[in-house]
């Protein structure tokens, strides 16, 4: 019984067995990647042509953005364009840049005296008057600002150009900054005359450094004289005054003496202190210095 019971098992197993070994010798199929469709390719739209007023307003705008005497010489260029838009753009990028010349002052006046300027134009002229002008654009400010103007946005643009060149903060008013006016010019002019002659007579004094302060805080007044004096010293290399002339022309913001003060940093006898001088006012002007000689 048991050896009939023994053969049944083996006969009910070998057909699992049998299975089991034929799947073993089946071969394996193949597994395909799955496929991965490429993304469509979509075609760029084309650019649209940019309009050559909008370019170079945005190049004028982009040399206002940078410092230096290169910048704004080449914005000067522009206020000569034959599109208003333009000219208002050069305008707001000189105000930015606030580089004293006297090609720019006298741009700016003679647009100021155009009856054809718009009232848009005139405006962003005395704006920019009130960052590179000095104490000979303050009658025709004033002028600007008096109650008789009625083009209200010329006449607070005056007014913040005669606080932009003084460095004053008076209200809004005509009698106010008239008044400042009359008293300012001068007990400025007494000041700068004393503080030109005392740096002249002692240049390495003690007291020159605030003779230089006064100068600067007030040479915008009196600039049709604090100028020629500065190159006059440049112009000697006097080894002297030459470093408190480098500093003059930087903290007055003199954009014509850029060279100047460059050259007067060079050569092989100069000193050091001239050098550093020609070298700080140089950066604060942003004009290239070359390397001094070996």
């Amino acid at each position: 019984m048991r050896c009939a019971l023994s053969i049944l098992a083996l006969l009910l197993a070998a057909p699992q067995v049998l299975a089991a070994e034929e799947v073993a010798v089946l071969p394996a199929k193949a597994v395909e990647p799955a496929k991965t469709e490429e993304p469509a390719k979509t075609e760029e739209p084309a650019s649209e042509p940019v309009d050559p007023i909008v370019a170079t307003r945005m190049r004028v705008r982009e040399l206002g953005r940078t410092r230096g005497v290169a910048s704004a010489r080449a914005v000067r260029e522009y206020l000569r364009h034959e599109e208003e838009v333009v000219r208002v753009e050069a305008m707001h990028a000189l105000a930015r840049l606030g580089v004293r010349s006297d090609a720019v002052a006298e741009k700016l006046h003679r647009r100021l005296a155009d009856e054809h300027a718009s009232k848009r134009e005139r405006e962003a002229a005395v704006m920019a008057l009130g960052a590179v002008g000095d104490g000979r654009d303050v009658a025709a400010l004033l002028d600007l600002a008096s109650p008789d103007n009625e083009d209200r946005r010329v006449r607070v643009a005056a007014f913040r150009a005669l606080g932009a060149i003084s460095g004053m903060k008076l209200p809004l008013v005509h009698a106010r900054w008239t008044y400042w006016w009359r008293k300012q010019e001068p007990a400025a002019e007494k000041r700068v005359h004393e503080a030109l002659a005392a740096l002249e007579e002692a240049p390495g004094s003690d007291g020159a450094r605030l003779h230089e302060a006064v100068i600067a805080a007030h040479g915008w007044a009196l600039l049709e004289i604090v100028k020629p004096t500065i190159e006059r010293w440049l112009d000697q290399r006097a080894r002297r005054l030459g470093p408190a002339a480098c500093r003059l022309a930087a903290y007055l913001r003199l954009g014509d003496m850029a060279e100047a003060v460059v050259e007067a940093g060079g050569g092989l006898r100069v000193s050091e202190e001239l050098r550093l001088a020609s070298q700080g006012a140089a950066r604060r002007l942003g004009v290239a210095q070359s390397k001094p000689a070996r």
